[in-house]
């Protein structure tokens, strides 16, 4: 408690900081939060890439246009090399699978 020193009256201060980390921790509890938050970090994965392995964040275009032109370039190549990677995948384990008969 602290004492205000224009009235002379306790002013009680409750810790708001630990108060809202429990409401929060109550909130993603359930489990409709937690698929809902699978969603986002799906969609916060692909981000990250788009931005560290594509340069997303840093443009060398300005303008409207020429940015969703790059935009939507950068997205494709990245689509392109996810599904190169998906294709590369089905084919080792394809080959491991003719391994493993006899």
């Amino acid at each position: 408690m602290k004492l205000n020193q224009h009235t002379d009256t306790c002013v009680l201060k409750a810790d708001l900081v630990k108060v809202n980390i429990e409401r929060r921790r109550i909130a993603e509890a359930n489990e409709e939060w937690r698929k809902r938050y699978a969603v986002r970090a799906g969609v916060e994965g692909t981000n990250s890439e788009l931005k560290r392995r594509h340069g997303l964040g840093h443009l060398r275009v300005r303008g409207g246009r020429r940015v969703r032109l790059a935009v939507y370039l950068k997205t494709l190549a990245c689509n392109i090399k996810r599904m190169i990677y998906a294709l590369q995948m089905q084919e080792r384990q394809a080959e491991r699978a003719r391994q493993t008969l006899p």
